[in-house]
């Protein structure tokens, strides 16, 4: 199923249960695209998203307004064409507004966490409420697990990305390779390498474990040591993978539980009925998301505030399993579609249907339904054990 098919079918699946649909619903199947809601429909239920949106969730009123005529100059033109030919092929500008659509309507969002949590009741929690409500209690450990990493007074405009902590007891934290890169990169004084890897200069990196909207607390730990995956490649051959070691805390917080990590492929194979995925997305870049001359991430993004580099939760599903991605000879990728951005490199996929929550793959690319990859733990499984990532085999 192509881009334009899957975004067209998620819109279907979400019209055919209703408002208020259950995660297990929420899957795009043969047949949707052509079953997907009229136009008029659609942009009833776009509008009251929009109208609904928390006043301290506007960023600038006029930019608000602007954003959303210029998205309504795009999208209904888009939507109107397919209400008369469905499989009438679309234009780069066309594929990213339909996309603006899925997470304008709440099909696909990416809501802000407060104190660990998410509002079951936010404007675009609709098409997902039943499961927030189901987790908005179990959702508080392994949220207050997840972390912003950065410099030492790293902020939402200056971080590298995202990492998790996968033991408590020695203080591991799983990321991205390619964040721990960047970090190299722009702050290479305060790394000294070792056999295995990296030390660290004293306070020069940190993981901050709060990172919430409306927040002034701070929960930074100082970051000791680093170790990558060593499994080096090109493209999808690289175990795109890394851990930090912690010290001591900053700001005199507690360390969090750990979140368990699973060797399950249930979640990789696409047989869970859902996932969400925990992180920090950056702001987009200038030109990114960019059709026909409009920024669709500066458009959605303004839509929602602007509010970046802060922690979110994003709900989707395995929609590319194991196998089905091209170059991934290892067999170690599965594609999701949870709405993230740059800064997510290094979240967590969780299994938050389940009763341990488990995480059970690593997120390192992608920006659209159609391309967000993540390194299923189950398939890589024994590299991650030698770099100190305790990994449990299913039960």
């Amino acid at each position: 199923m192509d881009s334009r098919h899957y975004l067209q079918g998620l819109l279907a699946a979400r019209s055919r249960v209703g408002p208020g649909f259950s995660a297990e619903a929420a899957q795009p199947q043969a047949g949707d695209s052509e079953g997907r809601p009229h136009t008029d429909e659609l942009l009833h239920r776009i509008d009251q998203v929009v109208q609904k949106m928390p006043g301290d969730e506007l960023d600038n009123l006029e930019d608000f307004r602007r954003a959303y005529q210029i998205f309504l100059t795009h999208a209904e033109p888009t939507l109107r064409r397919l209400d008369t030919a469905p499989a009438a092929p679309l234009s780069v500008n066309e594929v990213l507004a339909l996309e603006a659509v899925i997470k304008v309507d709440g099909s696909r969002p990416a809501l802000l966490i407060r104190d660990d949590t998410i509002d079951p009741e936010h404007p675009l929690a609709t098409a997902w409420r039943d499961t927030f409500y189901s987790v908005r209690n179990s959702v508080r450990k392994r949220a207050a697990a997840v972390g912003r990493i950065g410099p030492q007074n790293q902020s939402a405009l200056d971080y590298s990305g995202t990492g998790w902590l996968v033991d408590d007891q020695q203080g591991i934290v799983l990321t991205n390779w390619h964040v721990l890169r960047d970090l190299l990169t722009r702050h290479p004084a305060a790394f000294t390498a070792t056999a295995t890897g990296f030390k660290i200069q004293k306070n020069a990196v940190t993981i901050d474990f709060c990172g919430e909207s409306g927040s002034v607390v701070k929960k930074r730990f100082q970051l000791v040591e680093a170790t990558p995956s060593g499994i080096d490649g090109k493209g999808l051959a690289c175990l795109d993978a890394a851990v930090f070691k912690l010290g001591k805390s900053i700001d005199g917080a507690p360390l969090p539980s750990a979140i368990p990590v699973s060797a399950d492929l249930d979640g990789p194979q696409g047989t869970m009925s859902s996932l969400c995925l925990i992180g920090f997305p950056f702001r987009p870049e200038q030109t990114s998301g960019t059709g026909n001359g409009v920024n669709w991430d500066w458009v959605t993004g303004t839509l929602f505030g602007n509010r970046f580099g802060l922690k979110r939760l994003a709900p989707g599903v395995a929609c590319r399993p194991l196998g089905s991605i091209t170059g991934d000879k290892q067999l170690w990728v599965f594609g999701h579609d949870a709405t993230t951005l740059g800064g997510n490199s290094g979240s967590p996929l969780l299994a938050w249907r389940d009763a341990d929550f488990a995480g059970f793959g690593l997120h390192f690319g992608g920006r659209t339904v159609d391309t967000n990859v993540a390194h299923a733990i189950g398939q890589c499984k024994e590299p991650l054990r030698k770099i100190g990532v305790p990994v449990a085999d299913p039960r």
